[in-house]
């Protein structure tokens, strides 16, 4: 894509002229046109509301898009908006996968929020269920992650492994053992002189020992996301309303 061609499909971007940027896509012979150009076209066919249209070029370029992280993205949002839930589900869940894989937060959000919004219409009861997680030690990335399990937050929404981090490292391990660190029972599954490993270890008993708590209190927690909700809700200043008409449920 050149630049003058990128320069003006962002201009019609801002201006919400998404037949324009197709047009001008389309104007490309199909041989010329880049991946960028391609996939860029995705995007637009969902702001078009043609989803469908969406899906069979997402689908053509699935061989050449599997290291895109945009590609999940486009074609889980297509697919969501087509109530094709079980299928956005899996590529959205892939998506999330490549955003750890590549370290890569740009749409870690946006594939979130679509995957949470998946949920509530997968059929099976399984899909809810909490999967106890596995912690190791990274030597390539320097640091304990997650590579198995799932949580279930009620209505916060259900997270994979991919989608968790472990708030944890060597300083904190450290300052167990020679201040005074407020760390809760965590201390009760580690001790001095531990290998990264067998913290690993101690980090993924104490986790799933939460996961345990979490489903014992999902009541509370539930209640207290709404109550949450209607905090901020009722905290809004009126200006909002005021400019916000659409936004407002008489």
């Amino acid at each position: 894509m050149t630049e003058e061609m990128n320069q003006q499909i962002d201009k019609y971007w801002d201006e919400n002229r998404f037949e324009e940027i197709e047009e001008l896509i389309m104007s490309v012979p199909k041989k010329e046109q880049d991946l960028e150009m391609r996939g860029l076209l995705i995007a637009v066919y969902n702001n078009l509301s043609r989803y469908e249209d969406a899906v069979e070029l997402a689908m053509e370029l699935q061989e050449e898009s599997k290291e895109i992280i945009s590609w999940y993205y486009r074609l889980g949002y297509a697919l969501v908006y087509m109530k094709e839930f079980e299928k956005a589900a899996e590529y959205l869940r892939m998506g999330l996968e490549l955003v750890k894989q590549k370290n890569d937060e740009n749409y870690l959000p946006e594939l979130r929020d679509l995957y949470n919004r998946c949920l509530p219409h997968l059929c099976d009861e399984e899909s809810w269920k909490d999967e106890p997680v596995e912690i190791i030690w990274s030597e390539e990335q320097e640091e304990y992650i997650v590579t198995k399990g799932a949580i279930n937050l009620g209505y916060f929404g259900k997270f994979y492994s991919h989608q968790m981090t472990v708030g944890f490292d060597a300083y904190e391990y450290e300052d167990i053992f020679t201040r005074d660190y407020d760390c809760g029972d965590l201390k009760n599954y580690l001790s001095e002189n531990m290998s990264h490993e067998e913290i690993a270890k101690g980090l993924t008993e104490f986790y799933n020992q939460r996961l345990k708590d979490i489903q014992k209190h999902m009541v509370e927690i539930n209640q207290a996301f709404l109550a949450n909700v209607m905090e901020d809700v009722w905290g809004t200043d009126y200006h909002f309303w005021e400019s916000c008409p659409s936004y407002v449920v008489a």
